[in-house]
């Protein structure tokens, strides 16, 4: 998935023209680095992990898809899960516990 920033010329024109590219697709290697049997994430994925509280983590899914690309798939901690439940409690399209 690439994605790209843009503008609209006027609220009536469908079109979106591309200014400039924010994020490339990387491919698998370009992220995960094999090192004694074990997979090393070596690439940044901004918006998975938790940079302030080291006692926070996040799971992250990396697909390999075809052509060498890959997927990228966040799983935010039960309190992140927590914490947006109580926000959107009120607005919520269905019931959320825990």
């Amino acid at each position: 998935m690439e994605i790209f920033e843009g503008y609209q010329n006027n609220a009536n024109d469908k079109r979106i023209l591309i200014d400039k590219i924010l994020r490339m697709p990387m491919h698998y290697h370009q992220i995960i680095e094999k090192r004694n049997n074990q997979s090393i994430l070596k690439a940044p994925v901004i918006g998975c992990l938790y940079e302030k509280d080291e006692n926070k983590t996040s799971r992250i899914y990396i697909a390999k898809m075809k052509f060498d690309t890959v997927h990228i798939i966040c799983s935010p901690t039960v309190s992140h899960y927590a914490q947006i439940a109580q926000e959107h409690s009120k607005n919520a399209p269905c019931q959320l516990t825990l």
